[in-house]
Order: C-alpha cells, then structure tokens, then sequence
C-alpha cells in the first residue's frame, strides 16, 4: 500500500482518536456530566469541601511542589496521584521543529516524573498510597506522523516499567 493511503486513513482516524481522548480524559466534563446525572462519585458521598481544583503547568517543573503543598494543606494525606496530563503532535519528523520534541519530552514524560517525585515522600512516609499513570498505546507501538509524541510515551513507559521490575526484584 502507498503511504498516500496510510497519510489518508490517518487523516480520517485522527479526529475519532482527538474526540475519544477528549471524553476521556476531560474531568471537569465528566464531573459535570456525572452531577446532571444524579450521580456523584465516591458512591454519592463526595461534597464540594471534598474538592479542590488547581491549575497545574507540567512544563513548569517548579510549581509541583507548591501544589503538593496546598493539597497537604487542605486535605493533609494524598491518597492517590492520577498522571493522565499531556500534549500531543502529529508531524512529519523531517519537518518537526527540535524545540517541539523538547516540549512534549518535558510536559509528557519530565512533567510526570516531576510532579511523581512530589508526592513520592509524602506517601513513602505514610507507607500508603496509589500513582496510577495513564499512558498512551503509541507508547507501546508508534503511530505514523507522530515521532516526537511516540518518543515521550515511550520514555515514560520506559521508565515505568524499569521501576516497577526494579521493585518486584526487591
């Protein structure tokens, strides 16, 4: 088959790929959706105190501890961190800027390392608590157009993985 095809069925899928991750990872939406739902989460339990909503850059590496801070603050344990933060780009990799693979590098995997190691003492020291990383399938296997992003979901998968056989070797 011709890449033309393959540049055309990517070009088709995509925007079913952009709307399914959207409705996904979109919690203010899913909050909202579950509210006019009747439904709360937390089996009905959760108030609006239980709720704290904080403007997170994962490209600004200094700003996660003072988050983590004011989670401690107004709730005083962390008892789970959900990384499912990111950015996305499609390009051809001849024609995709360096500083484009610095930034996705940065936001996709050194952001969530980053915010990690934050919260990472708090819950060693309690000796309870859950990270759950929601990665992507392209870091699994590589999606065409897509090199710069491919290679931050691989890297975080990468690590993932290395420090999850390093513990069950422990």
């Amino acid at each position: 088959m011709s890449g033309e095809f393959w540049l055309w069925a990517l070009c088709a899928l995509l925007p079913a790929l952009w709307l399914l991750s959207f409705l996904r990872t979109d919690t203010d939406l899913m909050l909202l959706w579950a509210a006019w739902l009747g439904r709360r989460p937390e089996n009905g339990n959760l108030k609006d105190k239980d709720i704290l909503v904080l403007a997170l850059d994962l490209a600004d590496r200094s700003s996660h501890g003072a988050a983590v801070k004011a989670v401690l603050q107004e709730f005083g344990r962390i008892d789970v961190l959900v990384n499912n933060g990111g950015i996305a780009h499609c390009c051809f990799a001849v024609d995709t800027n360096l500083d484009v693979f610095k930034m996705l590098i940065e936001v996709n995997y050194l952001g969530t390392v980053s915010l990690t190691k934050c919260v990472l003492p708090h819950m060693m020291k309690r000796k309870q608590g859950k990270i759950v990383t929601i990665n992507s399938l392209v870091g699994i296997g590589p999606l065409p157009l897509c090199s710069a992003y491919s290679a931050s979901k691989h890297a975080l998968r990468e690590d993932l993985e290395d420090n999850h056989h390093k513990r069950l070797s422990e």
